[in-house]
């Protein structure tokens, strides 16, 4: 997984992040993400929303998930049904 994170910036011309949103939740930190670039080869601009589910154990990140809304995030760490 770090070694694919590490190709990615790689990929794009312009890559940026923009934060959307961060909840703190107890053990978990839900971050809204919007990515935008534009692809290296194609030139072609893309946006990409993100969302990550952070589990937090003895203040480490314990799990990692990339989810495509954040409802699916907050369903994911049983903050929604």
């Amino acid at each position: 997984m770090l070694e694919a994170f590490a190709l990615w910036p790689d990929l794009w011309d312009d890559l940026r992040v923009e934060i959307l949103h961060l909840h703190d939740i107890g053990d978990h930190v839900v971050v809204e993400t919007v990515n935008r670039g534009r692809g290296k080869d194609s030139g072609i601009p893309v946006e990409m929303p993100f969302t990550f589910l952070f589990s937090i154990r003895a203040a480490k990140i314990a799990k990692w998930r990339i989810f495509m809304s954040e409802d699916q995030a907050l369903k994911a760490a049983g903050l929604r049904e």
